[in-house]
C-alpha cells in the first residue's frame, strides 16, 4: 500500500539533496503549472479559442460567398423577365392559369 508520508519524505529529502531545486524553483513550477492550465490567459483556452476563431472564418467566408452568388442571382432575375419565369416555375413549382404540370420521377 502506497503511504503518502513516505511519498512527501522521499520528495522533500530529494529537493533537500538537489542543489538546483529550492524554494523559488518550486514556486516557479508551481506558477508555470497554473499559468499553463488554470489562469484566464492560459495555453489551452488559447488554443480552443484560436480554432474558434478558424471556424468562425470558414463560416465567414462561407456565408459571404453565399451572399455573393445570390445577389447574382437577383440581378440576373431583376434584369430579364424569362428568368424569373424560369425560376418560379422550376424552383418554386408555380404555373400559368389554364397550365397542368405533370412530375416525372427519374429511376
Amino acid at each position: 500500500m502506497i503511504n503518502i508520508k513516505d511519498i512527501f519524505s522521499k520528495a522533500i529529502n530529494f529537493v533537500k539533496s538537489n542543489k538546483y531545486i529550492n524554494k523559488y524553483t518550486i514556486a516557479l513550477v508551481i506558477f508555470l503549472i497554473i499559468y499553463i492550465f488554470c489562469s484566464e490567459h492560459s495555453y489551452i483556452k488559447t488554443k480552443k479559442l484560436e480554432q474558434q476563431i478558424e471556424k468562425t472564418d470558414k463560416q465567414i467566408e462561407y456565408y459571404e460567398t453565399n451572399i455573393k452568388n445570390n445577389r447574382e442571382k437577383q440581378a440576373a432575375l431583376e434584369s430579364n423577365k424569362q428568368e424569373v419565369e424560369k425560376y418560379a416555375r422550376e424552383q418554386l413549382n408555380m404555373k400559368k392559369e389554364n397550365e397542368d404540370i405533370y412530375y416525372i420521377e427519374e429511376k
